[in-house]
């Protein structure tokens, strides 16, 4: 990524997308499929919004921020510990590296929902 490309402000359509990404993940139900994100008319899996935001070096909320902050708590005493995805926590509060840990947060989610699946079956 070149330097102006991560100075660059998120635009709001992204900017929305991620926060509907975030909430999507937070009211995602264990055992249910991904929920989908609408961006630019199309569904998006919770993993590209995040990819397409992992560009963007700005701050992101602090409503957003603590909510993944919280989820990486969560996980960290959670059931999906025990998947390969570690997940810490966002390194700071830039727009790159909240969508990261969810990114890493949904990994582990999808990881664990499958491993579950196969054991129960």
């Amino acid at each position: 990524m070149s330097e102006p490309e991560a100075k660059r402000p998120i635009p709001p359509e992204y900017r929305d997308a991620f926060n509907q990404a975030v909430a999507a993940f937070d009211n995602w139900l264990y055992g249910a499929p991904e929920p989908p994100i609408s961006f630019e008319g199309k569904a998006h899996s919770i993993a590209s919004i995040c990819e397409g935001v992992m560009c963007f070096a700005g701050p992101a909320p602090d409503e957003i921020y603590n909510l993944v902050c919280q989820k990486a708590h969560d996980f960290r005493y959670g059931l999906e510990a025990n998947t390969k995805y570690d997940c810490s926590g966002p390194k700071d509060d830039s727009y790159a590296s909240v969508a990261e840990c969810l990114l890493r947060l949904c990994a582990a989610r999808t990881a664990w929902v499958k491993l579950k699946r196969e054991r129960d079956f």
